[in-house]
């Protein structure tokens, strides 16, 4: 998650910096990737034969105009763990049984018969539940009943023709629960799985940026130790597929 603060963060300087003097992403994109992919031998998805261009309206020219865009970029959640979700209601948390985690009594409604006891209540409420989702997956940012996961938002995210590439700058946090309807949820494999979702059809990774290897290293190590858990609605095989994306780290010298 990005500084909000008007004064510039490092990442952003460094990368206005870049984006400045490369506005198309080249050659620095590609070396990113790279040198972040090295970190992980054997694990990490190699760079695409062409990534492209950086696309001009997700990498403005006026740095003021990057907020939400390169820079605290907002990524929907991912639809297929919403889902699961949904299917899956005895498996999350509710801290608050009088509200629900919501103010609006529509909200709180179809929560209290999710998470009733009553099956009945379960089952349609789920089914209902279901069918909003898959018809109204753009309206996900809004105060729907049955969104039990907001949206992330990443320190930079980098669109070219061909990829998206997003940068987080490491931090303790990355690695801690991200959702209070499922706190095994960490925030590092939510980014990794709103960037696939947000990539579509294209190729995606996730670069942590790291003060050292000592850091980076162990970032690494935590990371994989907490990624099964982080995608409970994933079989064995598509976990490790996606964890492929997360990609490694580089140091602050790779944006120089």
């Amino acid at each position: 998650m990005s500084d909000v603060s008007t004064t510039p963060s490092r990442l952003q300087t460094r990368l206005n910096a870049l984006l400045d003097q490369h506005p198309f992403g080249n050659p620095w994109l590609a070396s990113l990737w790279q040198q972040a992919a090295a970190t992980r031998p054997g694990v990490a998805l190699s760079l695409p034969p062409a990534i492209g261009d950086l696309v001009e309206k997700e990498a403005p020219t006026e740095h003021a105009a990057r907020a939400g865009r390169v820079f605290d970029r907002p990524l929907a959640p991912a639809a297929e763990f919403l889902r699961w979700l949904l299917e899956h209601p005895a498996h999350m948390t509710v801290a608050d049984r009088d509200t629900f985690g919501a103010k609006d009594a529509e909200v709180r409604a179809w929560r209290r018969r999710l998470f009733s006891d009553d099956a009945t209540d379960v089952a349609s409420a789920t089914a209902e539940g279901v069918r909003q989702l898959s018809s109204r997956l753009a309206q996900r940012g809004r105060n729907k009943w049955w969104l039990f996961e907001g949206f992330a938002r990443v320190d930079a995210c980098l669109v070219t023709e061909h990829a998206v590439v997003v940068v987080e700058r490491w931090r303790d946090d990355l690695l801690t629960s991200s959702s209070r309807w499922y706190p095994d949820r960490v925030q590092l494999w939510r980014d990794v799985e709103a960037t696939q979702e947000f990539a579509a059809d294209r190729a995606f990774g996730v670069i942590l940026l790291v003060d050292d290897s000592v850091q980076g290293d162990a970032a690494l190590a935590a990371a994989d130790a907490s990624m099964a858990r982080s995608f409970p609605h994933l079989g064995v095989d598509d976990q490790q597929t996606l964890a492929r994306h997360l990609l490694g780290y580089v140091g602050w010298r790779a944006l120089e």
